[in-house]
């Protein structure tokens, strides 16, 4: 003896062809007269510090790097 499902199976709906058949309505481009936004960062400590920290950052590795290859250039003499 088969025991019945637990979940009953849900009722297959009937295609709906008007739904795709229907044009989609053209939309028409709204333009607001509102103000520009620009990507100019303010002048305040809160932006100057980061700024400030990343330049100082490619500062100390481009040296690591210079002084990275003078120093492998000396301990291994190429020629």
């Amino acid at each position: 003896m088969a025991t019945p499902p637990l979940a009953p199976r849900p009722a297959k709906r009937p295609p709906a062809p008007h739904l795709h058949a229907a044009p989609l309505p053209l939309l028409e481009p709204e333009f607001d007269a509102g103000p520009i936004i620009r990507a100019t960062r303010p002048d305040t400590p809160h932006v100057r510090a980061p700024r400030l920290l990343d330049s100082l950052g490619e500062l100390v590795a481009g040296l690591v790097l210079i002084v990275g290859g003078v120093f492998a250039y000396g301990f291994m003499p190429i020629g």
